[in-house]
């Protein structure tokens, strides 16, 4: 209570001003779900739906499948890929305590674009050396790195912006279907990437 300014402050900042809510659609709820593909937030439900897609393949694909497949192709043994598996899962923790330290101070937007272009430079580096008995831990190397990098940046991100970007009014619609997009990636991702 006694507030007001800074409650004033942190909407404005937030986006949530008079004008911002006046463009919604009054009633309904299914027409206020139409504002957000018609009206000024469908670019950031766009982009948002785009990342949390490319996010959840890169995230599966390092966190559940990368250790399967250096099994599969013989590069390691069965206690080496579990060791891997829990390198991963490391990293992911340590990315996300990382980003909870920094990310008011360093900002959404610069840890979103450095990790999504770290952790797409690592698998990149990753497929040019090609997994094998030989580059195994040079690959598991990169994969860690590319690992912290996500957690550190991009799957915060995500999380983060879709629940900052919209006004209050939508923001569980926005939310719900920019995530929603997270769950037909993942089952994308468990369909295509072992094959």
């Amino acid at each position: 209570m006694g507030r007001a300014t800074e409650a004033a402050n942190v909407s404005e900042w937030a986006g949530i001003t008079p004008e911002s809510t006046a463009r919604l659609p009054e009633g309904s709820q299914l027409k206020r779900s139409i504002a957000l593909l018609a009206g000024p937030y469908r670019r950031n439900l766009i982009v948002l739906s785009a990342l949390c897609v490319c996010g959840s393949i890169a995230s599966l694909f390092l966190g559940s499948y990368s250790a399967f497949l250096a099994k599969v192709v013989g590069a390691t043994s069965d206690r080496a890929a579990i060791l891997f598996g829990m390198t991963i899962w490391g990293a992911y923790l340590l990315g996300n305590i990382v980003n909870i330290a920094v990310t008011d101070r360093v900002g959404r937007k610069p840890l979103l674009i450095a990790g999504g272009v770290i952790t797409t430079l690592s698998l990149l580096l990753a497929a040019w050396i090609r997994l094998s008995k030989d580059h195994a831990g040079a690959v598991f190397a990169i994969f860690a790195v590319g690992a912290f990098a996500y957690w550190g940046g991009v799957n915060q991100a995500i999380w983060q912006y879709t629940a900052e970007l919209f006004p209050a009014q939508i923001r569980g619609t926005a939310r719900g279907f920019s995530t929603s997009w997270t769950r037909t990636a993942a089952t994308a991702s468990a369909l295509l990437t072992p094959p």
